[in-house]
Parts: C-alpha cells; sequence; structure tokens
C-alpha cells in the first residue's frame, strides 16, 4: 500500500467510526456511547492533522473546530465519570469518601444532561459536508512514503522537545508531553503499514506509557474536586481521604517518571536514524 491510498483509507476508516458512533450516541445516550465517541473524534482529528501537515491547503479548520467542540461537550462529564470509577477498599470505611461520591454522582447527573442536549444540537449535515471537502483535498496531494514518515517525525519531535522540559514541580509540563505524545501515537496507528519492520506488540506498549500520564492527569483532577469539596466545609472528614489520594498522587509521578525515557524506544530520533527496534534487533544479533 502506497502513501496516497493509506491516507485515503485512514481518512475513510476513521470518517466511518466517528459517524457511527456520532449516531449511535445521539439515538442511545450512555456512558460506553461517549466514551467511543470520545476516542474515534481524537482519533480523527489526528489523520486531520497528518492531512494539514502534508499540505497546508488541507487546513480543515472549520471541521476541525466541529470535532473539538465535540469532544468539549464531555470534558466535565468524563472526568466525573472517572473519578466515579475509583472504588478503593480502604476508603469504604471512610465516611468522607462516601459524602464525595454522593456529591459526584448529582453533578454527573447535570453534566449528562448538558452533554446529550449538545450532542442533539449538533449541526451533523455541516459536519460531513466539510469532511468530504477535506477527503477530496486529500485526494489531491501528491507525496511520497517518506513524506508521511517525515510528518510522524516532526510529531514525534514535538514530544521529545516536550519531554526535555517535563518538570514534576510543574504538573502542566507532563499534560503537555501527553497531549503530544496522544498526537504521535494516533498518527503512528495510520501510518504504520509504511515502517519497516514494525510490530502490532508495540501499540500496547505506546497505550500504555500514555497510561502513565492519563492517571497523573486524572488523580489532578479529582484532587482538585475534593479541594472545592472539602472547602464547602468538609475538612475533617475529608481529611483522611486527601491524604490517601495525595500519596497515590505522588506514587504516579514517580512511576511516570520512572519510565518516562521510553519515549525514545517508539520512534527514531531524525530520518536519517534507525528505528530502535531494527537497532535492539542488530544488537541482539
Amino acid at each position: 500500500m502506497n502513501s496516497n491510498s493509506l491516507v485515503i483509507d485512514a481518512l475513510d476508516e476513521r470518517w466511518q467510526f466517528f459517524s457511527s458512533n456520532l449516531e449511535r450516541a445521539i439515538l442511545a445516550f450512555s456512558e460506553e456511547a461517549v466514551h467511543d465517541l470520545r476516542v474515534s473524534t481524537r482519533r480523527l482529528l489526528a489523520v486531520l492533522d497528518l492531512v494539514r501537515l502534508l499540505d497546508p491547503a488541507c487546513r480543515g479548520k472549520k471541521l476541525r473546530r466541529d470535532l473539538k467542540e465535540v469532544l468539549d461537550s464531555f470534558d466535565g462529564l468524563r472526568d466525573t465519570q472517572v473519578m466515579l470509577l475509583i472504588s478503593h477498599n480502604d476508603l469504604s470505611v471512610q465516611p468522607g469518601w462516601e459524602s464525595f461520591r454522593a456529591a459526584l454522582l448529582d453533578k454527573e447527573q447535570k453534566f449528562l444532561q448538558i452533554a446529550e442536549k449538545k450532542l442533539r444540537g449538533l449541526k451533523v449535515e455541516d459536519i460531513s459536508r466539510r469532511f468530504t471537502k477535506i477527503r477530496a483535498k486529500a485526494l489531491l496531494i501528491d507525496h511520497q512514503d517518506s513524506d508521511l514518515l517525515a510528518v510522524v517525525d516532526e510529531t514525534y519531535q514535538v514530544a521529545v522537545l516536550r519531554l526535555g522540559r517535563v518538570d514534576s514541580r510543574h504538573v502542566e509540563t507532563i499534560h503537555s508531553l501527553r497531549i503530544s505524545f496522544k498526537k504521535f501515537r494516533y498518527m503512528l496507528e495510520c501510518v504504520h503499514p509504511l515502517v519497516p519492520g514494525y510490530s502490532s506488540k508495540h501499540f500496547k506498549q505506546l497505550r500504555d506509557y500514555q497510561t502513565l500520564m492519563g492517571r497523573i492527569q486524572d488523580s489532578e483532577v479529582l484532587q482538585q474536586a475534593l479541594g472545592k469539596f472539602t472547602s464547602k466545609g468538609n475538612k475533617a472528614e475529608m481529611e483522611p481521604v486527601r491524604l490517601f489520594f495525595q500519596a497515590q498522587y505522588s506514587n504516579e509521578l514517580m512511576a511516570f517518571h520512572e519510565n518516562k525515557t521510553r519515549l525514545h524506544d517508539f520512534w527514531r530520533m531524525n530520518q536519517e536514524a534507525d528505528f530502535p527496534w531494527s537497532v535492539k534487533r542488530v544488537e541482539e544479533s
């Protein structure tokens, strides 16, 4: 498969997943439908970024704005549901945890109503029309396999740069790395058939690395929510809960810092360098 057909196939496949998940979420709004829609939206945005980097004329500004609005609609709901999924036997006897969960359940219902309303208000026909326009432009792009890999090189270099800026005292530097890494990961899912010696086992390693950073973000969101809840007069009751999650947060930061340099195992450092798995194979032989 050449790079031209690969890009179009990726566009078509990700559009199909996005549109089917969007339709399912509108017809039967549920937690699972929202999750699938969020993931398919991010993957579609990644291939649109790929097209834009191949040809700046294919910006798709309005389509990208539409898709980001879809994601923004679910931010509060997603954060609340992640916090509700947390269940610890160590906290089951703490009255503070139960009262906090009750508050989260109330908040979830409000976010569900807001998200469902926004979802049903989307102009689906406009989104579809804008995608069709971008796809037509993508068909006209003349590029080689090396051009496509160069786009991934560029995206990966952004992640490497942000890795160098990571500072545990400033957790936003980790979030910045996570955003750029996620973009790299979703692009790589598109182009991997062009990559010599690429193994499907690498996908799990990419997901695990992203999960390390995702847990930090989720813990930070939870601690912020705990802080707001505690400020309403539940300080003594919430102290054991706060200390528990503060310790968990510290452990997650430590786990990430112990593994952060694994980023260098996922791609080549520049266009002239060998892929890390090729170097490892030669060393083992």
